[in-house]
């Protein structure tokens, strides 16, 4: 059980970094333009749609910002990361010696040591647009142990100070040459300032970091963004997919043009209810490794379309501006949406652009207002091993009424299996300990235990026993007095395999490569394991002695020859796991595309890595009528939830001994993206600055999202909250009085929409089933609340508050009541 983390010239042979257009040099440009002057350009790619066709479009040349606009970084703005390690800067170098020991120092993977260069710069934004940095970078007699010890990074905050995005890419270790670099971000709203950051965190050796720049979309309203490549305005973008070559972006090709970059493409538009479904086959024809961007595109017309972030959050848009919400990642251009669709409504009407999670990409989904368009984009990969790739999405509407909800519940009626509850008796996650040993073990309203130690006991009383596994790494523990250098265990994992040790055999199949070509491994001290451990590819397609073979072999054994009920995936997005795997015998082996790094070098990207596992361990689990439970899910990976039956995650709110809880709208995006399903979480604190008000307030924000408010320990291994009688009989009647209550809501299942407004803004409401609210109070503040009901909730004549078994009065669809700070009400209607 691990706790969840939530993180120049060019050199011969190497790839462009994205982004960098050469205008009036590009190869392609001066094909395309001499194509077109011959009349040359035609449509040898095969396209199948369900409309007449049209004229094709044709290219669109695009803009390098960085060629454009003027540096907002400064060469007296730049101050040292660390005040231990201080460089000096000679004209536009900057240079970075190695730390000393004591910053050096980094076994662990979450130590806050770091060094270098940073500078932060006034942005201004009227509305989220583009912000692009680079740099070039080499390094001389380096020596480091992490790989983003060596990294650009740019962080944006808006206004008020709050972070709104971030967005880094790592340097090769190994390459003595120049490195050229640039990490692009759209953040979720108008960013006011940037920071850029110059990491280089060494043992020896020296860095320098050359020509930096820092630049964003400017505001004369000449240039817009689609998915953060600039286009003239007042481009007419047809409806249908686009291609951009990364390696050399100088334009966006329609896809009937597609054979000018080297490829072989296919599309199909089909008629579903409310939009249309579309696919695309892209197969490389070079012989090369392609960095590509693909983008279906879906204009929409007019001005009054207002951007839908999240269930709790809108906004009106502003042209140029450019709408998403993503995380950072270190795979494709930098950015991946949470969300499986992007939407837009002009209060009665909702368009939506949907990505087919079925087969999954490094992708986004967003909303050019500039541009007039929904788009959905793809990060691919093709190489000689894995020339070509098949994905698709949707097109949706629904009642913009509702807002994001009313786009949540239409994705719901288009995919119901994902969302629907396959327990339909949910409650409390237990980990690795044992129920039965507690007294009154029924007051905590356990469900699922995860581990194989008390399978009669599970079998007996109706609750889940789940075989443990963590697929995406093996924990290497090393002997005290052997040195932690990564090459140097390579010898001892062989003497393991040799020894017909399970996991050392998969080690030579399955660890991932990093970009020099090493084993990916890191050093760690962790309670459960102090040695490295390794990244480890474990989709199903990998031949041989695999991780994949390993772990489902052993799960096989243990549902079919024992009571137990499912399987338990550990660290499902594997937040301990690199992000990518650059060992090019294993590009095959995969079912879902590769993507590229910011650097345009094909990989692997570990989420879909992950949803390999899961899809296999799921259908397997299914065929035998068995649950499967995953930790860590839904985090980053939209693509993870639908196939899963359970899913929660550990965390510690009061880390510091400072109470901060997830937000409402952090809760509400799990409770959208698990739908109906349960979802259990694990407190892992410090228990001697845990008291009892702190588990009410825990209970009752987890009650309040129909969720399972479950322990752990601090170091996510030993001295656990259930092993201790002191803590767990202090607490037992907020458990007795609060889980029926979230189980009520859980089972009655998640909706949407709610049918019932507040008029405090803060105030978060939800509905479960036909026939219960929650109503949560986040605030610091007693807030006096009225609810509004609408629509099937109207005709409601009686209302009990469940916490207090008190009667609510109803006076023509709208009911008062008060709340203190951080307390619930759950609502039956009747």
């Amino acid at each position: 059980m691990l706790p969840t983390i939530l993180t120049p010239p060019q050199t011969p042979g190497q790839a462009p970094a994205p982004g960098d257009a050469h205008h009036g040099n590009s190869a392609v440009a001066v094909v395309i333009a001499l194509l077109l002057v011959a009349g040359q350009v035609g449509c040898k790619s095969e396209r199948v749609v369900t409309a007449p066709q049209t004229a094709a479009p044709d290219p669109i040349a695009l803009t390098d910002l960085r060629a454009t606009e003027a540096n907002l970084l400064v060469a007296d703005g730049w101050s040292p990361l660390n005040d231990e390690v201080v460089g000096h800067i000679e004209g536009d170098v900057l240079h970075c010696p190695s730390a000393p020991p004591g910053v050096a120092e980094v076994d662990k993977p979450d130590d806050p040591a770091t060094a270098g260069w940073q500078q932060t710069v006034t942005l201004d934004q009227a509305a989220p647009s583009v912000v692009v940095a680079s740099v070039d970078l080499r390094a001389i007699e380096m020596a480091y142990k992490r790989q983003h010890d060596l990294s650009l990074t740019v962080e944006l905050f808006d206004a008020d100070g709050k972070h709104v995005g971030s967005s880094w890419t790592f340097f090769s270790q190994r390459q003595v040459e120049w490195q050229r670099a640039s990490v692009r971000i759209v953040p979720p709203a108008a960013a006011a300032r940037a920071t850029v950051k110059l990491v280089s965190l060494s043992q020896a050796g020296r860095t320098e970091f050359r020509a930096p720049s820092l630049v964003q979309l400017p505001r004369s309203g000449e240039l817009v963004s689609l998915d953060t490549f600039a286009i003239p305005a007042g481009e007419q973008l047809a409806q249908g997919w686009w291609v951009v070559d990364v390696h050399d972006p100088a334009v966006i090709v329609p896809l009937d043009q597609a054979e000018l970059l080297g490829l072989r493409a296919s599309a199909r538009n089909r008629p579903v209810t409310g939009g249309d479904s579309f696919s695309i086959k892209v197969t490389d024809t070079s012989g090369a490794d392609r960095a590509l961007t693909l983008l279906y595109v879906l204009p929409v017309e007019g001005e009054q379309w207002r951007w839908l972030a999240s269930p709790g959050r809108s906004s009106e848009t502003a042209s140029p501006g450019e709408y998403l919400v993503a995380s950072g990642i270190q795979g494709g251009r930098g950015q991946l949406s949470i969300w499986p669709f992007a939407a837009i409504t002009d209060g009665a009407t909702g368009k939506a652009i949907v990505m087919d999670l079925s087969r999954p990409a490094i992708y986004r989904v967003g909303y050019s207002a500039g541009a007039g368009a929904l788009y959905l984009a793809i990060d691919l990969a093709l190489t000689s091993e894995s020339p070509s790739a098949e994905l698709g999405g949707r097109t949706m509407e629904f009642d913009g009424t509702w807002g994001f909800r009313g786009a949540l519940s239409r994705y719901y009626e288009m995919f119901p299996a994902s969302f629907a509850s396959r327990t339909p008796e949910q409650g409390l996650w237990m980990p690795f300990g044992y129920i039965a040993g507690l007294p009154d073990w029924e007051d905590f309203g356990f469900r699922f235990s995860e581990g194989t130690q008390e399978i009669a006991f599970c079998d007996e009383n109706d609750m889940y026993s789940l075989v443990y596994g963590e697929p995406l790494t093996w924990w290497m523990g090393l002997p005290a007095d052997m040195p932690r250098d990564l090459e140097s265990v390579i010898p001892l994992a062989r003497k393991w395999a040799d020894e017909d040790d399970a996991f050392s055999k998969t080690f030579f199949t399955s660890v991932y490569h990093n970009a020099d070509g090493r084993p990916a491994g890191t050093r760690i001290a962790a309670a459960w394991c102090d040695g490295i451990v390794w990244s480890m590819n474990s989709a199903p397609g990998i031949a041989g002695d695999s991780h994949f073979s390993l772990h489902w072999d052993h799960s096989v054994y243990w549902l079919t020859e024992w009571p137990v009920d499912g399987v338990y995936i550990d660290s499902a997005e594997g937040y301990v796991t690199e992000e990518l795997n650059y060992r090019r015998e294993h590009f095959g082996a995969m079912e879902t595309p590769l993507t590229f790094d910011m650097q345009g070098r094909p990989a692997i990207h570990t989420g879909l890595v992950a949803f390999e596992y899961v899809r296999a361990v799921s259908q397997g689990c299914h065929k035998l009528n068995k649950i499967v439970m995953a930790n860590a899910v839904p985090g980053r990976y939209a693509w993870l939830a639908p196939l899963l039956d359970v899913m929660g995650g550990e965390s510690d709110w009061n880390s510091g001994d400072a109470w901060h809880p997830p937000s409402p709208e952090g809760l509400l995006y799990i409770r959208a993206m698990v739908g109906a399903k349960p979802y259990c979480l694990l407190q892992n604190p410090m228990f001697e600055y845990w008291t009892y008000e702190h588990t009410e307030r825990y209970i009752k924000r987890c009650t309040a999202f129909g969720m399972y408010p479950g322990f752990f320990s601090a170091n996510a291994m030993n001295n656990t909250y259930f092993d201790n009688p002191d803590l767990y009989e202090r607490d037992r009647d907020l458990f007795k009085k609060y889980i029926p209550l979230a189980r009520r809501a859980g089972e009655a299942g998640w909706q949407p929409i709610t049918n019932a407004t507040v008029d405090v803004e803060d105030v978060s409401i939800e509905r479960f089933g036909e026939d219960l609210l929650t109503v949560f109070n986040p605030t610091s503040e007693t807030q006096t609340i009225t609810i509004t009901l609408t629509g099937p909730l109207l005709p409601t004549t009686q209302a009990v508050d469940l916490t207090t078994d008190k009667a609510i009065a109803i006076d023509n669809g709208t009911l008062t009541l008060t709340l203190a700070s951080e307390d619930v009400a759950v609502i039956e209607l009747k």
